[in-house]
Protein backbone atom coordinates (compact mmCIF):
# COMPACT_ATOMS: atom_id res chain seq x y z
CA UNK A 1 0.00 0.00 0.00
CA UNK A 2 2.63 2.17 0.54
CA UNK A 3 4.52 1.56 -2.55
CA UNK A 4 1.22 2.44 -4.36
CA UNK A 5 0.44 5.82 -2.11
CA UNK A 6 4.49 6.59 -3.13
CA UNK A 7 3.63 5.75 -7.07
CA UNK A 8 0.28 8.19 -7.46
CA UNK A 9 2.98 11.07 -5.39
CA UNK A 10 0.88 10.59 -2.43
CA UNK A 11 4.56 10.96 -0.53
CA UNK A 12 3.03 11.69 3.10
CA UNK A 13 0.92 8.69 2.82
CA UNK A 14 3.16 6.55 1.74
CA UNK A 15 5.45 7.63 4.71
CA UNK A 16 2.74 6.67 6.93
CA UNK A 17 2.45 3.00 5.68
CA UNK A 18 6.05 2.51 5.38
CA UNK A 19 6.57 3.99 9.36
CA UNK A 20 3.48 1.19 10.07
CA UNK A 21 4.98 -1.73 8.13
CA UNK A 22 8.46 -1.03 9.72
CA UNK A 23 6.48 -0.80 13.61
CA UNK A 24 5.16 -4.30 12.47
CA UNK A 25 8.22 -5.38 11.27
CA UNK A 26 9.98 -4.76 14.84
CA UNK A 27 7.53 -6.05 16.86
CA UNK A 28 6.90 -9.38 15.07
CA UNK A 29 10.55 -10.11 14.59
CA UNK A 30 10.79 -9.41 10.18
CA UNK A 31 14.43 -7.83 10.00
CA UNK A 32 14.74 -8.31 6.28
CA UNK A 33 11.06 -7.17 5.02
CA UNK A 34 11.74 -4.30 7.84
CA UNK A 35 15.08 -3.76 5.94
CA UNK A 36 13.04 -3.49 2.22
CA UNK A 37 10.42 -0.97 3.86
CA UNK A 38 13.79 1.36 4.60
CA UNK A 39 14.69 1.48 1.78
CA UNK A 40 11.57 2.47 0.36
CA UNK A 41 10.80 5.04 2.77
CA UNK A 42 14.38 6.49 2.28
CA UNK A 43 14.10 6.56 -1.39
CA UNK A 44 10.45 8.49 -0.63
CA UNK A 45 12.48 11.07 1.63
CA UNK A 46 15.03 11.79 -1.20
CA UNK A 47 11.70 12.47 -3.52
CA UNK A 48 11.01 15.02 -0.80
CA UNK A 49 14.86 16.53 -0.82
CA UNK A 50 15.05 15.23 3.16
CA UNK A 51 18.64 13.99 2.21
CA UNK A 52 19.49 13.56 5.81
CA UNK A 53 16.63 11.15 6.52
CA UNK A 54 17.02 9.73 3.34
CA UNK A 55 20.92 9.02 3.69
CA UNK A 56 20.10 7.29 7.24
CA UNK A 57 17.40 5.41 6.52
CA UNK A 58 19.14 3.88 3.56
CA UNK A 59 22.23 3.33 5.68
CA UNK A 60 20.19 2.17 8.82
CA UNK A 61 18.76 -1.01 5.90
CA UNK A 62 22.31 -1.60 5.12
CA UNK A 63 22.87 -2.58 8.44
CA UNK A 64 20.26 -4.69 9.24
CA UNK A 65 20.71 -6.55 5.88
CA UNK A 66 24.48 -7.18 6.95
CA UNK A 67 22.95 -8.15 10.68
CA UNK A 68 20.77 -10.58 8.90
CA UNK A 69 24.11 -12.42 6.38
CA UNK A 70 23.75 -10.54 3.23
CA UNK A 71 26.87 -9.15 1.44
CA UNK A 72 25.50 -8.23 -2.12
CA UNK A 73 22.06 -8.98 -2.52
CA UNK A 74 19.59 -6.07 -2.10
CA UNK A 75 22.44 -3.87 -1.45
CA UNK A 76 22.27 -2.31 -4.77
CA UNK A 77 18.99 -0.44 -3.75
CA UNK A 78 20.35 1.58 -0.35
CA UNK A 79 23.24 2.52 -2.86
CA UNK A 80 21.59 3.48 -4.87
CA UNK A 81 19.73 6.09 -2.91
CA UNK A 82 22.85 6.72 -0.76
CA UNK A 83 24.07 7.89 -4.57
CA UNK A 84 21.18 10.55 -5.53
CA UNK A 85 21.35 11.86 -1.44
CA UNK A 86 24.96 12.59 -2.12
CA UNK A 87 24.45 14.02 -5.72
CA UNK A 88 21.73 16.42 -3.82
CA UNK A 89 24.31 17.75 -1.32
CA UNK A 90 26.31 18.66 -4.21
CA UNK A 91 28.98 15.69 -3.30
CA UNK A 92 30.11 14.83 -6.62
CA UNK A 93 33.33 12.45 -5.53
CA UNK A 94 30.66 10.52 -2.94
CA UNK A 95 27.81 10.19 -5.55
CA UNK A 96 30.14 8.75 -8.07
CA UNK A 97 31.33 6.15 -5.56
CA UNK A 98 27.99 5.27 -4.36
CA UNK A 99 26.52 4.88 -8.07
CA UNK A 100 29.73 2.43 -9.10
CA UNK A 101 29.12 0.50 -6.14
CA UNK A 102 25.56 -0.23 -7.03
CA UNK A 103 26.37 -0.85 -10.84
CA UNK A 104 29.08 -3.35 -9.86
CA UNK A 105 26.34 -5.20 -7.52
CA UNK A 106 23.44 -4.97 -10.32
CA UNK A 107 26.18 -6.67 -12.97
CA UNK A 108 26.75 -9.37 -10.16
CA UNK A 109 23.00 -9.42 -9.29
CA UNK A 110 21.70 -8.67 -12.83
CA UNK A 111 19.54 -5.90 -11.79
CA UNK A 112 18.86 -3.95 -14.97
CA UNK A 113 16.31 -1.65 -13.18
CA UNK A 114 18.77 -0.36 -10.49
CA UNK A 115 21.54 -0.04 -12.96
CA UNK A 116 19.56 2.52 -15.34
CA UNK A 117 18.53 4.44 -12.05
CA UNK A 118 22.89 4.69 -11.39
CA UNK A 119 23.32 5.03 -15.20
CA UNK A 120 21.43 8.17 -14.65
CA UNK A 121 23.15 9.09 -11.63
CA UNK A 122 26.63 9.07 -13.06
CA UNK A 123 25.17 11.17 -16.27
CA UNK A 124 24.32 13.41 -13.73
CA UNK A 125 27.57 13.41 -12.60
CA UNK A 126 29.08 13.63 -15.87
CA UNK A 127 26.64 16.88 -16.51
CA UNK A 128 28.11 18.66 -12.93
CA UNK A 129 31.89 18.26 -14.32
CA UNK A 130 30.84 19.73 -17.34
CA UNK A 131 31.22 16.82 -19.89
CA UNK A 132 27.96 16.92 -21.52
CA UNK A 133 29.41 14.32 -24.30
CA UNK A 134 29.69 11.25 -21.44
CA UNK A 135 26.51 12.61 -19.82
CA UNK A 136 24.42 12.23 -22.88
CA UNK A 137 25.78 8.90 -23.72
CA UNK A 138 25.07 7.54 -20.32
CA UNK A 139 21.38 9.07 -20.08
CA UNK A 140 21.08 6.99 -23.79
CA UNK A 141 22.00 4.03 -22.08
CA UNK A 142 19.85 4.21 -19.13
CA UNK A 143 16.79 5.69 -21.61
CA UNK A 144 17.24 2.25 -23.92
CA UNK A 145 17.03 -0.27 -20.39
CA UNK A 146 14.18 1.73 -18.93
CA UNK A 147 12.28 1.76 -22.58
CA UNK A 148 12.95 -2.16 -22.75
CA UNK A 149 10.97 -2.34 -19.14
CA UNK A 150 8.08 0.26 -20.42
CA UNK A 151 9.40 1.84 -17.36
CA UNK A 152 8.71 6.34 -16.50
CA UNK A 153 9.28 7.98 -13.63
CA UNK A 154 7.42 10.22 -11.21
CA UNK A 155 7.53 14.28 -11.37
CA UNK A 156 9.62 14.44 -8.46
CA UNK A 157 12.14 11.70 -9.90
CA UNK A 158 12.43 13.73 -13.07
CA UNK A 159 12.87 17.04 -10.91
CA UNK A 160 16.52 14.99 -9.62
CA UNK A 161 17.63 14.86 -13.13
CA UNK A 162 15.65 17.68 -15.19
CA UNK A 163 19.00 19.91 -15.25
CA UNK A 164 21.71 17.35 -16.44
CA UNK A 165 18.56 15.48 -18.72
CA UNK A 166 17.67 18.91 -20.79
CA UNK A 167 21.40 19.66 -21.65
CA UNK A 168 21.63 16.15 -22.88
CA UNK A 169 18.70 16.31 -25.35
CA UNK A 170 20.25 19.44 -27.05
CA UNK A 171 21.33 18.84 -30.80
CA UNK A 172 24.93 18.88 -29.90
CA UNK A 173 24.39 15.53 -27.36
CA UNK A 174 21.87 13.57 -30.10
CA UNK A 175 24.74 11.61 -31.52
CA UNK A 176 26.16 10.54 -28.40
CA UNK A 177 22.67 9.97 -26.58
CA UNK A 178 22.27 7.31 -29.59
CA UNK A 179 25.31 5.82 -29.17
CA UNK A 180 24.59 5.10 -25.69
CA UNK A 181 21.04 3.76 -26.39
CA UNK A 182 22.85 0.93 -28.46
CA UNK A 183 25.07 -0.15 -25.55
CA UNK A 184 24.05 -3.29 -24.23
CA UNK A 185 24.22 -3.73 -20.52
CA UNK A 186 27.35 -5.08 -20.24
CA UNK A 187 28.62 -2.65 -22.65
CA UNK A 188 26.87 -0.09 -20.55
CA UNK A 189 28.00 -0.77 -17.29
CA UNK A 190 31.91 -0.43 -18.90
CA UNK A 191 31.42 2.48 -20.13
CA UNK A 192 29.83 4.28 -16.80
CA UNK A 193 32.94 2.64 -14.44
CA UNK A 194 35.45 3.34 -16.91
CA UNK A 195 37.00 7.22 -18.04
CA UNK A 196 35.51 8.40 -14.20
CA UNK A 197 37.71 10.82 -12.03
CA UNK A 198 37.15 8.36 -8.84
CA UNK A 199 37.95 4.39 -9.14
CA UNK A 200 35.62 2.28 -8.72
CA UNK A 201 35.84 -0.25 -5.32
CA UNK A 202 36.37 -3.75 -5.98
CA UNK A 203 33.59 -6.05 -4.54
CA UNK A 204 34.51 -10.13 -3.53
CA UNK A 205 32.50 -12.64 -5.07
CA UNK A 206 28.69 -12.40 -4.05
CA UNK A 207 27.79 -14.27 -0.71
CA UNK A 208 24.12 -14.72 0.19
CA UNK A 209 22.39 -16.86 2.35
CA UNK A 210 21.22 -19.64 0.19
CA UNK A 211 18.11 -19.86 2.66
CA UNK A 212 16.83 -16.24 1.95
CA UNK A 213 16.73 -15.78 -1.61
Amino acid sequence: MGNVEDEQGNHEQAVELYEEGIALCQELGYPVLQADILVNLGYTRLLQRDLEQATALSEEAIALYREQGYRHARFEYPVDNLGWAALGRGDVEEAEVKYQESLILCRELGNKLVAAESLQGLACVAGMRDDMERSARQFGAADALFRARNISHLPAERKLRAPYLEDALKPPNRAAWEEGSKLTFEEAVEYALSGNQSSPPALPALEQPSTRE
